[in-house]
Parts: structure tokens; C-alpha cells; sequence
């Protein structure tokens, strides 16, 4: 009988934190111009309001023309991100809306910044070049009072919230003197311009704040006590109201006001270089929590280097504004938008254009994304999220949902792409995005079940790695190293998940089913038992290189081998070195080595019991750079075995000079178009090596896979050097392989055991084009370390006579293939006006060895059995079928 619960039970409280920030649904809003959302914030029927400026006339979702060069446009959805009513707000020149929340009487306060004078919806001139403009409406959106504030020059409206008495607070920069409402003059170039109103948007006080040089005020809350938090960037040493010196270029500098706006405490807060603060919030402990963006390496307060150039720095303080910690977070990005969550940590909205790098665990989509990061009480990120399409994306607020996740509000102009789901409009669109952290979950085993019974009994092993895929949805995951799965789902209804296929077993049931009636819940017991199908000999091996191969050096592979039949079997490894390697050792004794091969012996495994051992070779002296190296590995029982195509296996290698160990590798560099119709797989290894000073616990492989071009559902899991999870990051797009409590020794202490890989094949789309690529590679993590970044290894489709090129090393043409007596052979790489071809078989042995003067030439097949052989020339190689 299947278990079904809710999420509230701790046993899933992993999962929920595993998935907690996919996208659950999204929508692009604009007119046929420019539309450019500043603010989001939840509504208290469960909606939203949005609010940014628009250029666009009646077209798209707008359903009002322009009334100046740039208006307010406020858009009310409800719960799922449909419009309910809209409003375009305006004068003649431009009026640009950045803030925007609900009142106490249902309606909403708009604040931004004007240059128009009286016109459209405007009913007072402007007092100087830009001023202070604040609307009030109704629940619907309409007008109810406005107010221009403003001096003589220029002032930007920042935020303005609804405070404790049901009147305003208004917090942006000025740098006007004494005129029209400005009481105070101009402290430097540019100042902190605060203003208190009733509830009907009159004057109450003001307070102009700011040192000799420029500062800007950025964000403004009102605090428990009743006072206000100020949070900017200033440029000013001590002078006015500044009380500390600049540290860098320019600083975060947060201010404390009384009731009355006057000055309790402050503090600057910076490193050597710039800091720009975006977003200053009370925490509920009575501290804050600042965030921004900073380039300062470590320096004056600043404890960490900067990732990326610019990059997010979260400094928490206490109730008086001393830090209690920070934490920067980067590649190259730019904060927008921090708030604490209900769990008392912090959600952070900005934009970023930064591949994996630093702390970024995802590939950027475009020129330009959102980048989501959740951080805990301490700073410390427990999950992030890349959104965008193909072009620039710009997030400018964040609010945490009542009924869970978050709702993202910003602009964007990318066509359907990436994450979005829908063509722009106009120039620039609104793009609103709504994050979920609840799933339902389809949980179970997966074991050989090799008396029927339908039981795992003690003997029978469990299948780690197996894909568990439901059938709708698509959506996957892999059993771990105990064999457990959890499959989540977005929605409620009706769901079924079914295994990977396993030779000679049937999975038993085909298919699990499961039905939500709503969200947070989790079915239980789907277990797949795999029974075999009759009495079948399989043995399987695998050869990895680990690491490069260099002239005179030792060089490492592993060779994973198992049963995979249904009897009981015991295999016999054979290693047969390339010419141009020399068997040194093994981590297991070998029980014969000849001349030109070692064999292992080992006891009797049972159905899915495996085993690896490590080889070390050293490269003959004086070999050239770039010379193949091609060592094989032959399993038997062969000849009575039910699947002799994995009783073989090699990976060619070509020596290097320098090298980094962590590296990736791709079977085939180049494909034509006729291969690519046939589906063919692409083998990946990723390599790493412990290079550190110290054991590594955990290591931890991103590597994002490009899903234009690969197709995902047939990834399979082939083998790797240590007991691997594996788990595909849906949101992400990343394949993440974690090897926990690894103990993977350093490089100094043993040497052979510091190597790891994991390898796994999956194919290309037949849909690509001559001179596509299919890029891939990988961030690699050992414990609590920056990534190291791989390589980038790089398939290419290519003509057929595009083979015979130096640029594209990697195949030879051979037909007829399979042949009889006699084949051709095309795409021969000379080298000084000839080459050496060499015909191995498939145990590895050399068959024919011949020198050739011919880029085109036939060569005579005589004498040899039917099998699969290996032809090497140079860089180049290919296979073919003796009939």
C-alpha cells in the first residue's frame, strides 16, 4: 500500500529545499514600444500591482495611448498573473513611476518623478526641471490626489510608503537650494531629500541630509519605533551631516531618523573602490539588512574581494547599524532588491551577465538576466535561480508571496527563449515572473528483484543512478546510491513515473501512479522491482583515462567492470596498453601480464555487483606532443555473452605539454550529417584532481547542458571513478554529479588515488546544421572551494570532405563498411608527405601496420574474422565491420 503525506513531515524538508524556486507561471506585458516595470508588490486579494513607466500607444496589453514622452503605467493582475484593470498616467513630457504599494483603505499611493506641467492627467506645473510627483488612486486605479513636490532644480522620487498614522513618508535625492517646497538648501551636489505628508499628500515636515560632495538615497522604510531607516551611496567626506569620511570612491551610507526626521545615528559603510546600496530593510530581530553592489576588493569594512568586477554585498546590521556580518556574492551582477523572508532569512533580486563563476552555479541565457538568490539568517546561499531569454533582462523587485515562493517584477526585451515563454511586444516589455516552493513529490526504490518476490531481500542490491521520468511531464530524476527516488511535480491531477529500461529485466510495475488533490504532498512506496526475463550471461567494461597522458610521465585509468546479466558470472579483465604507454601497476594484483597485455582474475559477482580498479602506464619517452594514445580493455566471458558491444571499450587520449587535471573530454569532435541522422551517442568524461594540500570530503560537478542541441531525455548515466548522486537542476538546466564524503586524498599525499571522473553519453538533436557546435563543460567544486572550470570540450557537424581537414583531426572515412576483402579508405592526415595506419582489433592487438604516401588509398583485408576493428592514422581514426 502507498504512503501518502504532506511536506509538513521533516523527511521532506530536503526535497522541498532541493526544488524550492521554479518558475510556476510568467507573463510579458507591454505595448508595441517601451515599457519598463520598476516595482511589484502583492495585493491583499492574493494579486499584484505592478507600476513602471511606458512609451507605447493602444497596442499589446495597453489599452491607452501614450499621454507624453513616458507615463506611469499601472497593471493589477489577480493571483495568477492575469490583467484585471490597467492605467496609463500622465503629462506631456515624462513621468517615470518607482514605487508603488497598497494603502489601508484599499487603494494605491504612486510615487516617481515628473518634468511635465500641467497636461493629461497632471494638474500642477512643474516647480524645477524634475520634481517629486505623487498620485493617490482608488482600488481600480483612479485618480483620486496628486501632489508635485519639487525646488528649483532637479529632484528623483525614489520609494514612498504608507506609514503608522496613514500618511506618507517620500525618500529620493535633490539638488535644489531653497525654492518652491524645498525648505533647506542644497548640502553638496546632490542630497538625501526626505518628506513626511498626512494621508491627503500636504507637507508635514522635510528633512534635505547630505555631506559636500553627492549622495543619493536609494531606499527608505519606516521602522518598529516609528522612525526611519535611510539607506544610499555617498561620495562625501565629513562635512553637513556626514560624520565620517569616505573609505572608497563611493560608500553605503545608511542614516537612522526619529519620528520626526531627525538624525539619531548613522553609519559609512564601504570598501577601497564602489559601493552602491539598492535596498535597506528592519529584520525582525531589529537590526537591517543592506544590499547592493560593490567592486571593492577587501578593504575598509569590506572582508571579502569582489567576484566579477561588480558583484552583490549584503551587509547585516544591528539595531544601531553595526555590522554583523556580510557577505559578497558574485560574478558579475548588480543588486536590485533585498527583503527578509518568513524563515527569517533573505530573498535577493538583481541582474547579472555572468557565466558559472564565483558564486553562480548557472550559465547565463543571454546578454543579460535576472539572478534570484535565497540566503539564510547568516548569509549563507541555499539556492539560486538564472532567468532570462536571449537578450537583456532586468529585475527590479521582489516580493515574497502569501501563499508561497515569489513574485519577480522587471523589464525585458528578449524574444520566446530561454525561461520565457512568450515574444516581446515592443522595445522593452514588463516581465513578471512567479516562483513556487511547493511540489508534490512521487517518491520510491528501485532493486533487482532477482527471485520475483517482489521484495528486496537482503541479497538483492539496490539500483543506483537509474532515470525515473514522469510520463506527462517529462520532469526526472535519478535513483540515488540506495536506490531512492523523488520525482517532483509542479500542479496537482494525475501522475505516472516509469524507470529506465535495464537489459534482460523487466521493471515491475512499467508504471507508478499517483494523484494530488493539492500541493505539498507526497506518494510514497512506488517502488520498481527488476525481475530478470530468463537465464543471460552479461558482463560489461568501461576504460577511463584520468587525467592527461605526457611524454615521460606516469598516466592513470580506471576500468569499471560489472555483471549486468542474470547469473552469477566471474570475469576475467584484460588491459591491453597502446604501443606507446608501458603498464607499470594496478590497484589490484593482476594475474598474468605478458607483452602486450594484463589480466585480472576476480571471484564470482552477483546480477549488478561491480567493481573498479586503477592502472598506471608511463608514456614512452621522446613521443610528440599530440600523439594518439589508445589503450583498450577486453571483458570475458565472451563468447557465450548475451551483449558482447560493452565486452570491449577504449578512449583515445592525445599527449600534452602543461595541462590542468580537471578537464572534460568528448568522444567525438566532429560529426557528419549522416552520423548525426543515426542518433549516435556522445561519451563525456569529466576528470578531476585533488591538487590541494588536504583530503577533499565532497566534490561537487556542475555541468550545464545545452538543450537546443542535446537531446535531454536520452541522457544515460554510464559509470564513475566513486559512489556519485546524481540529479538533474531543472530550473538550472545543470546536471550536478556530487560525490559526498569522497576522502579524495591530495595530489602530494597519492598521487593515483587524488584522480576521479564520472562519464556518462547522451545524443545530439538530428536537427542541427553544418557548422553547428555542441559545446560543453563543467565547474567542478571540492568542498567549500571556489569552482575550477573545465575546458570546453566542442563537437562540431562538418561535411564529409571537411574530415580529411587538419582543423577537424577526428575521423577517417572507410567504405564499404561492414566490408569483405577489400575497403577504402579517405581523410588520411599526412605528415611530411606520408603516415602511418595501424588496424587493431577489437581485444586491442595490432593487425596491420603500414606506411602510406596517399591521402586516398585501398588497402587489402585478408585472413581476418568478423569483428569490429580499429583504424588509427595519426589524429585520425575510424571503425568498421569485417563481414
Amino acid at each position: 500500500m502507498k504512503l501518502f503525506t504532506l511536506t509538513l513531515v521533516f523527511v521532506l524538508a530536503v526535497f522541498t529545499h532541493c526544488f524550492s524556486q521554479e518558475i510556476e507561471w510568467q507573463n510579458t506585458i507591454g505595448g508595441n514600444e517601451d515599457d519598463f516595470m520598476y516595482v511589484i508588490k502583492q495585493t491583499s486579494d492574493g494579486g499584484y500591482i505592478s507600476g513602471g513607466w511606458s512609451k507605447s500607444n493602444i497596442s499589446g496589453d495597453k489599452t491607452e495611448n501614450c499621454i507624453g514622452d513616458w507615463d506611469y503605467w499601472i497593471v493589477k493582475t489577480d493571483a495568477i498573473g492575469n490583467i484585471q484593470w490597467q492605467n496609463t498616467i500622465g503629462g506631456s513630457s515624462k513621468d517615470q513611476l518607482c514605487s508603488i504599494e497598497q494603502t489601508s483603505d484599499g487603494g494605491y499611493i504612486l510615487g516617481g518623478s515628473s518634468d511635465s506641467n500641467i497636461s493629461g492627467d497632471k494638474t500642477e506645473n512643474k516647480v524645477g526641471t524634475y520634481d517629486f510627483w505623487i498620485v493617490k488612486t482608488d482600488s481600480l486605479g483612479n485618480i483620486q490626489w496628486q501632489n508635485t513636490i519639487g525646488g528649483s532644480l532637479v529632484e528623483i522620487l525614489i520609494s514612498i510608503h504608507q506609514t503608522s498614522d496613514n500618511g506618507f513618508i517620500l525618500g529620493g535625492y535633490s539638488s535644489s537650494d531653497i525654492s518652491g517646497d524645498k525648505t533647506e538648501n542644497c548640502l553638496g551636489s546632490s542630497d538625501y531629500w526626505i518628506i513626511k505628508t498626512d494621508s491627503v499628500g500636504s507637507i508635514q515636515w522635510q528633512n534635505t541630509i547630505g555631506g559636500s560632495d553627492a549622495d543619493y538615497l536609494r531606499s527608505i522604510e519606516q521602522t518598529a519605533d516609528g522612525g526611519y531607516i535611510l539607506g544610499g551611496e555617498s561620495y562625501s567626506n565629513i562635512s553637513g551631516d556626514k560624520t565620517e569620511n569616505s573609505i572608497g570612491f563611493n560608500d553605503y551610507w545608511i542614516i537612522k531618523l526619529d519620528a520626526f526626521g531627525s538624525i539619531q545615528w548613522q553609519n559609512t559603510i564601504g570598501g577601497s573602490d564602489y559601493d552602491y546600496i539598492s535596498s535597506i530593510e528592519q529584520t525582525s530581530d531589529g537590526g537591517y539588512i543592506l544590499g547592493g553592489s560593490s567592486t571593492s576588493d577587501i578593504s575598509g569594512d569590506k572582508t571579502e574581494n569582489s567576484l566579477g568586477g561588480l558583484g552583490y554585498w549584503i551587509v547585516k546590521t544591528d539595531s544601531l547599524g553595526i555590522i554583523q556580518w556580510q557577505n559578497s556574492i558574485g560574478g558579475a551582477s548588480y543588486l536590485t532588491s533585498i527583503i527578509q523572508t518568513v524563515d527569517e532569512g533573505y530573498i535577493i533580486s538583481g541582474y547579472s551577465i555572468s557565466n558559472i563563476f564565483g558564486d553562480k552555479t548557472e550559465n547565463r541565457i543571454g546578454d543579460q538576466d535576472y539572478w534570484i538568490i535565497k540566503i539564510d539568517t547568516l548569509g549563507n546561499i541555499q539556492w539560486q535561480n538564472t532567468i532570462g531569454g536571449v537578450n537583456y533582462e532586468y529585475v527590479y523587485s521582489i516580493a515574497e508571496s502569501v501563499n508561497g515562493g515569489y513574485i519577480l517584477g522587471g523589464w525585458s526585451n528578449s524574444n520566446m527563449s530561454g525561461d520565457k515563454l512568450e515574444n516581446s511586444l515592443g522595445s522593452g516589455d514588463y516581465w513578471i515572473i512567479k516562483l513556487t516552493d511547493k511540489f508534490n513529490f512521487i517518491t520510491g526504490k528501485l532493486f533487482a528483484d532477482l527471485n520475483n518476490n517482489g521484495i528486496q531481500d537482503n541479497a538483492e542490491l539496490p539500483l543506483p543512478s537509474q532515470k525515473i521520468t514522469e510520463l506527462n511531464t517529462v520532469r526526472f530524476a535519478f535513483s540515488d546510491q540506495n536506490g531512492k527516488y523523488s520525482v517532483s511535480v509542479l500542479d496537482t491531477g494525475n501522475y505516472s513515473v516509469y524507470s529506465e529500461t535495464v537489459l534482460w529485466y523487466s521493471a515491475i510495475p512499467s508504471l507508478q501512479n499517483s494523484t494530488f488533490s493539492m500541493i505539498e504532498q507526497t506518494d510514497s512506496l512506488n517502488d520498481f522491482a527488476y525481475q530478470p526475463q530468463g537465464q543471460y550471461d552479461d558482463v560489461c567494461v568501461t576504460i577511463a583515462p584520468m587525467g592527461a597522458f605526457r611524454s615521460g610521465f606516469n598516466a592513470f585509468y580506471q576500468i569499471n567492470y560489472g555483471n549486468y546479466g542474470t547469473t552469477t558470472v566471474a570475469p576475467i579483465v584484460i588491459f591491453y596498453p597502446d604501443s606507446n604507454v608501458t603498464f607499470q601497476s594496478a590497484s589490484v594484483t593482476p594475474s598474468l601480464v605478458t607483452a602486450d597485455s594484463v589480466v585480472f582474475s576476480f571471484p564470482a559477482m552477483s546480477p549488478f555487483q561491480t567493481g573498479s580498479f586503477v592502472t598506471t602506464v608511463n608514456v614512452n619517452m621522446g613521443i610528440p606532443i599530440g600523439t594518439l594514445i589508445n589503450s583498450t580493455v577486453h571483458i570475458e566471458p565472451y563468447a557465450n555473452d548475451a551483449n558482447q558491444s560493452c565486452n570491449n571499450s577504449n578512449w583515445e587520449v592525445f599527449t600534452s605539454g602543461s595541462f590542468d587535471p580537471n578537464n572534460i573530454l568528448v568522444s567525438d569532435a566532429t560529426l557528419t550529417p549522416v552520423e548525426l541522422s543515426t542518433s549516435p551517442w556522445l561519451d563525456y568524461i569529466i576528470n578531476f584532481q585533488n591538487t590541494g594540500n588536504d583530503t577533499a570530503f565532497t566534490v561537487k560537478i556542475i555541468n550545464p547542458i545545452d538543450t537546443n542541441k542535446l537531446n535531454l531525455s536520452t541522457i544515460e548515466f554510464v559509470n564513475a571513478s566513486h559512489p556519485v548522486n546524481l540529479k538533474w537542476i531543472n530550473y538550472q538546466r545543470n546536471m550536478e554529479f556530487k560525490f559526498e564524503n569522497i576522502l579524495l586524498p591530495d595530489v602530494n599525499t597519492n598521487e593515483p588515488l587524488s584522480h576521479g571522473f564520472v562519464r556518462y553519453r547522451i545524443q545530439p538533436k538530428t536537427t542541427l546544421n553544418l557548422g553547428d557546435t555542441i559545446p560543453n563543460f563543467a565547474a567542478i567544486y571540492f568542498d567549500f572551494n571556489e569552482p575550477v572550470i573545465t575546458n570546453t570540450a566542442t563537437t562540431v557537424i562538418v561535411t564529409t570532405t571537411g574530415l580529411s581537414s587538419a582543423s577537424n583531426p577526428n575521423k577517417l572515412l572507410v567504405f564499404p563498411n561492414p566490408a569483405n576483402n577489400k575497403i577504402n579508405i579517405t581523410g588520411i592526415q599526412l605528415v611530411n608527405g606520408k603516415a602511418n595506419l595501424r588496424i587493431n582489433d577489437i581485444y586491442g592487438k595490432l593487425i596491420l601496420e603500414k606506411t602510406i604516401s596517399s591521402s586516398t588509398t585501398d588497402i587489402e583485408i585478408q585472413n581476418l574474422s568478423s569483428g569490429l576493428y580499429l583504424i588509427q592514422s595519426g589524429e585520425l581514426r575510424a571503425t568498421f565491420v569485417k563481414q
